[in-house]
């Protein structure tokens, strides 16, 4: 049977069988030897370590700092205010303590991410 005589039917199919053919055909693969000590040396070396840095502890140290000049200044530059407990002043004073608690247990107790 010539090339020439065969329907487009037939052409398809004959094309999907060759295409399977290929497809099902497995290569062969063949490693050279000293391939992979090749790619090893290929492979820059590793970097140092980055240290951990503590930006969050000196952040935190340096707020506690600041509050302890705050709560310091306030009964200064106002007395008057911190004997009536409802003034801005006490309950700024309050607010103030309970920051410097809360940073100072978490800056303490706060697990340390390596």
């Amino acid at each position: 049977m010539s090339n020439h005589n065969i329907t487009p039917d037939q052409a398809r199919r004959r094309f999907e069988a060759l295409l399977t053919a290929a497809l099902e055909h497995k290569p062969a693969v063949a490693v050279p030897a000293g391939f992979a000590a090749r790619v090893a040396a290929l492979v820059p070396a590793r970097a140092a370590a980055i240290r951990a840095t503590h930006y969050g502890r000196i952040i935190s140290y340096v707020s506690m700092a600041l509050l302890l000049m705050v709560l310091a200044w306030l009964p200064v530059a106002h007395p008057a205010d911190l004997r009536n407990i409802t003034s801005w002043t006490s309950l700024t004073e309050l607010v103030l303590i309970l920051e410097l608690l809360a940073i100072g247990y978490f800056t303490e107790f706060a697990p340390a991410r390596e």
